[in-house]
């Protein structure tokens, strides 16, 4: 409270600060937090973000849940944050997922409010590393590469009830085209395949399918 205080008296000062905050107007949040395996996660901090500037947080209990009352805004650059890499307990076993207000599709949903958010049961993904490592074996050797993995961002809309829009886990393609070593890592969710594919020259191309059932998985190809 005594930051969020801060915070309010802070946008009183400076003139560059548009936060829209709802005067006499309070909400609750409140849900769960899973993994997925459907254990409790503790310790996951939630903020209620307007412009960028936190009116709400709190932080899931041993069981995973939370509850907590926010200030209202009619900011339209309204985001719930929830394991944001900013905070202090970031937990960096897990994936961050970001709630915004309104159908992203349809402006006029955007201030579609209510007193309680209750978000139910968020479930949060492991999240993987996976490392490619090329290594050249020739001057003239060249490699044309794609790597699909499954991302571990997350964002989801909440209008009237708990929607998830298509930007969820979503598959990715990197592709690249190199004459050189090179080394790249990417992250991806625990215990989901990533797709390499590679040609190498003008020769036919070669697909491996690599599970990353570990947080730290590494391919490495001489070519």
């Amino acid at each position: 409270m005594r930051f969020l205080t801060t915070t309010l008296l802070l946008c009183l000062l400076f003139i560059s600060c548009t936060v829209d905050i709802e005067d006499n107007k309070r909400v609750i949040y409140k849900g769960q937090f899973i993994d997925n395996t459907q254990t409790p996660i503790s310790n996951i901090h939630i903020g209620v973000y307007a412009d960028s500037y936190l009116i709400g947080e709190a932080y899931s209990d041993e069981n995973g849940y939370f509850s907590f009352v926010s200030l209202e805004t009619s900011d339209r650059n309204f985001n719930i944050e929830i394991n944001n890499p900013n905070s202090e307990t970031y937990n960096h076993k897990y994936n961050n997922i970001t709630i915004r207000r309104g159908n992203k599709n349809n402006s006029n949903q955007i201030y579609a409010k209510q007193l309680t958010y209750n978000l139910q049961q968020l479930e949060l993904a492991p999240k993987a590393y996976f490392t490619l490592i090329l290594n050249q074996s020739l001057p003239s050797q060249t490699i044309t590469y794609n790597v699909q993995y499954r991302t571990s961002d997350c964002n989801y809309s909440y209008i009237y009830d708990f929607i998830p829009d298509e930007t969820c886990y979503e598959y990715i393609n990197y592709s690249n085209t190199i004459e050189t070593n090179k080394e790249h890592t990417f992250l991806n969710i625990l215990e989901t395949d990533v797709e390499f594919s590679y040609q190498i020259n003008n020769g036919n191309w070669i697909t491996e399918i690599i599970p990353t059932a570990d947080t730290n998985t590494i391919y490495e190809l001489t070519y």
